[in-house]
């Protein structure tokens, strides 16, 4: 059963993403969940995006580079450090 958050996500404010979650286990045991995880942190940096980012993994190529600078002129919602 899924559980309501106590403490809100804000913005403007920093936020630690761990890499391994209870009990010490790895998040991420292959490099390609690794790489999209990180894919979609990107992705939803910016404000609005107009499409969930499993659609915009379907686009092909081509649509991709036409649909990318229509979210990225946009602010960000977050800042993401290394």
């Amino acid at each position: 059963m899924a559980t309501i958050r106590k403490v809100i996500l804000a913005t403007s404010e920093a936020y630690h993403v761990y890499n391994r979650g209870v009990e010490k286990r790895v998040l991420f045991t292959r490099k390609r969940e690794y790489d999209r995880a990180k894919e979609m942190l990107w992705y939803y940096r910016y404000k609005k995006p107009r499409l969930r980012f499993s659609l915009y993994k379907e686009l092909s190529p081509g649509a991709r580079t036409i649909y990318l600078p229509t979210i990225t002129s946009q602010p960000f919602k977050i800042s993401i450090y290394p």
